[in-house]
């Protein structure tokens, strides 16, 4: 889990409605499936160890 500072949690906070109207936009343009499959990838390259 990651845990963040007082101050990058305000930031992180502070980015979250451009962070979804990113995805309300990407779902829209790739689809329910499309989103799932790309944020599927996402996850698995965010847990990836070499």
């Amino acid at each position: 889990m990651l845990e963040l500072t007082d101050a990058r949690a305000a930031a992180l906070r502070a980015a979250r409605p451009e962070i979804d109207r990113s995805n309300t936009e990407l779902h829209a343009l790739l689809g329910d499936g499309g989103f799932g499959t790309t944020a599927g990838a996402l996850r698995r390259l965010a847990h990836w160890e070499p």
